[in-house]
């Protein structure tokens, strides 16, 4: 007869993997709880010396009387082809056409946790020699001097973003940054993405 000994509650702590790994068991209980995804991407377009935001209505649900580029949530079928995603938003919101923008390529991916959600933006900049825009419901668009652009309200990932693009962009990279806090305020670290099988300091700066 094979008889069951109860184990002590020390060798059951040796037996934890998050133990074994040297996490302790309190780790267990920090582990986020992510259950939902939400992919969304972002333009900056620039005239100029000017560049595109948009002051989203203060009736949205999603980031209400926040300034930020176009764009928006990726549609079921577009998570193969991110770059048409991010044209389809253009279109949609500034009626700008896709043969109406120039060197629209791939420089961000921020990574933030929002409760329970994971929020994914890929964001894009580009130029265009059009001026005239659509209306859309989604907010009001307007031509911003770049001196000015952090005159405005936006949320503290997008400020993050361009305060570093205008440090770097002259860097062909493709940038990705994670969200973080530190002291109760928000941070991010950043580091640039490339093919490791390719080598090379970056990657080719597109999203191909």
């Amino acid at each position: 007869m094979r008889v069951h000994m109860q184990k002590s509650r020390s060798e059951r702590r040796r037996a934890d993997p998050y133990v074994r790994a040297g996490f302790g068991t309190e780790a267990k209980e920090k582990i986020a709880i992510i259950d939902s995804l939400r992919i969304m991407t972002t333009a900056y377009l620039f005239h100029r010396n000017h560049v595109l935001l948009m002051r989203r209505s203060p009736t949205r649900k999603f980031m209400p009387g926040i300034w930020t580029g176009v764009g928006g949530h990726l549609e079921s079928a577009e998570h193969g082809n991110l770059r048409s995603a991010c044209l389809r938003e253009i279109e949609e919101e500034t009626g700008l056409r896709s043969e109406d923008v120039e060197e629209i390529a791939l420089r961000y991916v921020i990574l933030r946790q929002s409760h329970e959600e994971l929020r994914q933006q890929f964001v894009y900049f580009g130029r265009t020699a059009k001026t005239e825009l659509s209306s859309t419901d989604e907010g009001t668009l307007h031509w911003i001097p770049r001196t000015e652009i952090f005159h405005h309200q936006m949320s503290e990932s997008n400020r993050f973003m361009l305060l570093h693009y205008f440090e770097n962009h002259d860097k062909n990279a493709v940038f990705v940054g994670t969200m973080r806090e530190e002291q109760f305020k928000p941070n991010i670290d950043w580091v640039a993405i490339s093919d490791w099988e390719l080598g090379g300091a970056y990657g080719n700066g597109t999203d191909q």
